[in-house]
């Protein structure tokens, strides 16, 4: 990020803004409410807010993925009475939306279970969480923090041997997820 992007998205947190912050290494962009504006390691930017009905025509077909991970096609003038908030202009825009969403289903279901019921602490400094993260070759790697909260809860992992367990188990699903 350049100085003029950084002063922008601080300016923009200080005024209200929701923020985001995606690792450098890791790919994800997760909602921040406390950014601690490490510029080296993080990128930021404002939550980004998407307006459905700039691509909406009459009478066109659009591709949707709905709250229970169903794929269809519908017709524009349905959506505006009904409730479908990912909504593309083709199906090969959907079918990819489809598949990232449900690997992240997989890989949740396999991290909730590996955990068994262990939540992170993030005001414990002594306990160390675990998390998959994709390098700069593109290869997936267990890494570790004690207290930064730079992804959603449910990514971090009780222990170093069920991290590897699930890097091998969910090899391509977590590839998909990180490299979005």
């Amino acid at each position: 990020m350049t100085i003029d992007e950084q002063i922008a998205v601080m300016t923009a947190f200080k005024n209200g803004a929701k923020i985001q912050t995606k690792c450098k290494t890791v790919g994800v962009w997760v909602d921040n409410e406390t950014p601690f504006w490490n510029f080296p390691e993080f990128e930021y930017r404002v939550t980004p807010t998407c307006e459905i009905n700039v691509f909406l025509t009459d009478d066109s077909e659009y591709w949707f993925v709905d709250r229970n991970s169903i794929l269809d096609s519908v017709y524009s003038g349905i959506i505006n009475r009904l409730d479908y908030i990912n909504v593309f202009e083709t199906e090969a825009e959907a079918k990819k939306y489809y598949e990232l969403e449900k690997a992240k289903l997989r890989v949740k279901k396999a991290i909730s279970s590996a955990n068994n019921g262990w939540k992170p602490n993030f005001c414990n400094f002594t306990e160390l969480k675990y998390l998959i993260c994709i390098n700069y070759n593109g290869i997936l790697k267990v890494g570790s923090t004690y207290v930064l909260k730079n992804l959603p809860s449910w990514l971090y992992i009780a222990n170093k041997s069920c991290a590897k367990n699930i890097i091998r188990e969910y090899k391509d699903d977590l590839l998909l997820i990180l490299g979005e």
